[in-house]
């Protein structure tokens, strides 16, 4: 076991959505926790959302983002290797963050092996079976000729549209009910049949963390009231609360 590093996990900060007072404070908080904890060679992997809305045309980014995207740069610049998986408020990511920042970019999901574990992370949408507009709707708007299409239209009013999706999607997935995790736990174990140690995600805002076994599903929680994050060094998986 390698000690010296650890793996921090976060989630479901939605950046930009809040007044700017709390945007402010929220902004402050999280760059004293990175300060606080992360050192070099250390991995921080976003499970999606960081920002409320993220979407690149080839020249342009979200100017709401430059706050915490300088607090990253900064980060990686110490040593630490960041790495991101799109959520469903993640529109579209043309290579930027990977190009620009050296961050990671994964759209869908990752499988990663690290400490001797073997980690899949997942944003978690999509997994509610019943919730068939919201699959529908996630796959109108990842679909590549959509994106083509998005990008013709001017940045000043393709970014207004996207913070109305934004927002559609946020009071779409606060009318679920996640009192039953049992369709994430399901999921779980197939990937735990696979070789998986961990199953990681976010979405819900819900912290969770279940073992199987030796085998864990963890559900990151949020960044907006539970102000949670995982951190793993190697011998025990823990679920955290940032004060």
């Amino acid at each position: 076991m390698d000690k010296n590093f650890r793996l921090f996990f976060i989630s479901d900060a939605h950046f930009g959505y809040e007044s700017e007072e709390k945007e402010e404070a929220k902004i402050e908080r999280f760059k004293n926790f990175l300060d606080s904890n992360l050192k070099e060679n250390d991995y921080l992997f976003i499970v999606g959302d960081l920002f409320d809305f993220w979407f690149e045309y080839r020249y342009l980014i979200p100017k709401e983002c430059f706050q915490v995207l300088n607090i990253l740069y900064n980060l990686v610049k110490k040593g630490v290797k960041i790495i991101y998986i799109g959520g469903n408020h993640d529109f579209w990511e043309n290579g930027f963050l990977k190009k620009e920042m050296d961050i990671e970019f994964h759209s869908e999901h990752l499988t990663k092996d690290l400490m001797s574990k073997r980690f899949y992370l997942h944003h978690g949408d999509g997994f509610i079976k019943k919730d068939k507009g919201y699959r529908l709707l996630r796959n109108i708007l990842r679909n590549r000729a959509n994106i083509w299409l998005y990008k013709l239209i001017h940045p000043d009013l393709g970014l207004f549209l996207a913070k109305y999706f934004s927002n559609f999607s946020r009071v779409n997935s606060a009318e679920k009910h996640y009192s039953s995790f049992e369709e994430y736990f399901q999921f779980a174990k197939e990937k735990f049949e696979e070789g998986v140690d961990f199953v990681i995600m976010g979405h819900t805002h819900i912290p969770v963390i279940k073992e199987f076994g030796n085998k864990f599903f963890v559900n990151i929680g949020d960044w907006m009231e539970n102000f949670t994050y995982g951190i793993y060094d190697g011998k025990e998986f823990k679920l955290e609360k940032w004060k």
